[in-house]
């Protein structure tokens, strides 16, 4: 039985591996492009720096759907009765609390603008500070649609429609792609700001569309009955994971406010740096956060001895993998650096700039990967408060090794800190997730 789930759960790598290849090579492309339009340019750091703030609270809010509502989409499934039902009052009170958070978020990023800029970016000139300013409350629109469509994709993994989930996201970049190829490569703020907000409406639209064909559409609403039964819970368990993820999630912000109070270009360096790793990291995230925990869901119900093998067995398969995927970037990462980017106004000193970035952003793949991994087993078995200690836990070591590091080594010791974080991150997990199933009996 263990080897027929083990296959299941290849099978269902392999199929989001495959459609994770589309929407991933239009993020590269995307980027390939902004490099050549915008180089490492004030434009592209008001850009990215304004874009990371509602991404943030996106993240929270969205990557918290799927450890949550997985575990009880399965649950609830086997009652034929009253599961169906029971499924939709959970997706009509989740819808009703995002559009109110979306809209929280947005009034406060429009209301309070200037100041958010001048404490995202302290090191910005004020012409950029202004550049930022301008285009936060369009980026800030985008964050509901952003969070439906992660709400839906939630739904889609729960049902294992998993190649559907992966493929949507590719509209942002697709948007973004338009936009600069339909103005002759010349581009600014505004222009990425805009086709952000665009790529983001028809992300939703597919995956609602998507959602609305298996059934589960419905409108916002709150049934009181069910929250009494199962609404609380979800509510605690989803509060906590968003808590954690907005820690996880604003390691990034930190990285690119932080790096905003070194030289002109260093945070586009740094998010430039990042990339050729993200290639990694991010396609690997995808199969395995998308795959494993319907697989990790179903064994920890049915088997805990199972469910310890898989996660041993699969958690050091990618961290090997990861290791070579290190070994590889480490030892050709500039000139990988300069075949991807160095064209239009990306020259031979930003692929300088970019390469040493790039290098110490490398050591976190295999860490990263298991980590992923990790923290899909301990959400499998609903401990998500660890993740939430865990990501708390990240943050502090971020922002600490971000200051000695930066200033020794400027942007790239940005990258060393973020790649020492998910060390950190994914010993913490592996200590947490063996206390547990120990706690429970299971060695």
């Amino acid at each position: 039985m263990t080897g027929h789930k083990n296959i299941s759960l290849f099978r269902s790598t392999v199929v989001v591996g495959a459609a994770s290849v589309l929407p991933k090579a239009m993020v590269l492309a995307k980027d390939v492009a902004i490099a050549a339009a915008l180089g490492r340019g004030d434009a592209l750091e008001a850009y990215l720096l304004a874009l990371a703030i509602p991404t943030t609270l996106g993240l929270a809010a969205t990557a918290a759907m799927a450890p949550v509502l997985t575990p009880v989409f399965m649950r609830l499934q086997q009652n034929a009765v009253s599961g169906v039902e029971e499924i939709r009052g959970v997706l009509r009170q989740s819808i009703l609390g995002l559009i109110l958070f979306s809209a929280a978020a947005f009034v406060l990023m429009w209301a309070f603008q200037d100041g958010i800029v001048a404490l995202a970016a302290p090191g910005f000139a004020p012409d950029k500070k202004a550049m930022m300013a301008g285009i936060l409350p369009v980026l800030a629109a985008s964050l509901l649609f952003s969070n439906l469509a992660g709400l839906w994709a939630g739904i889609l993994i729960a049902e294992r429609r998993l190649a559907l989930a992966v493929l949507a996201p590719a509209a942002v970049p697709a948007a973004i792609l338009l936009a600069l190829f339909s103005g002759n490569m010349q581009a600014d703020a505004d222009v990425l700001a805009w086709a952000t907000f665009w790529g983001a409406v028809v992300h939703a639209a597919v995956t609602g569309w998507m959602v609305q064909r298996r059934g589960w559409l419905v409108w916002p609403g709150w049934p009181s009955a069910l929250w009494a039964r199962e609404g609380k819970s979800l509510f605690h368990q989803y509060i906590i994971l968003v808590i954690g993820s907005l820690t996880m999630a604003a390691t990034d912000l930190v990285d690119l406010s932080m790096a905003s109070s070194l030289n002109a270009g260093d945070p586009a360096a740094v998010s430039f740096g990042a990339k050729i790793t993200m290639i990694v990291t991010v396609f690997g995230a995808g199969m395995l956060g998308t795959s494993t925990l319907p697989h990790f869901a179903d064994l920890a119900l049915r088997d805990r001895a199972a469910f310890v093998r898989s996660v041993r067995k699969v958690a050091f398969t990618v961290a090997m993998i990861g290791a070579v995927g290190t070994v590889f970037i480490a030892l050709f990462g500039e000139m990988l650096v300069s075949l991807i980017f160095e064209r239009g106004r990306f020259g031979k000193d930003d692929v300088a700039a970019v390469a040493a970035v790039n290098f110490m952003f490398a050591f976190q793949v295999p860490f990263y990967l298991a980590g992923i991994v990790l923290a899909r087993a301990i959400s499998a078995i609903g401990q998500n408060r660890i993740l939430t200690i865990g990501a708390v836990i990240n943050l502090t070591v971020n922002i600490v090794m971000n200051y000695i590091l930066m200033q020794y080594l400027g942007a790239a010791g940005i990258a060393l800190s973020t790649s020492l974080m998910y060390v950190v991150s994914c010993l913490f997990l592996l200590l947490m997730l063996w206390r547990t199933l120990r706690k429970s009996g299971v060695d």
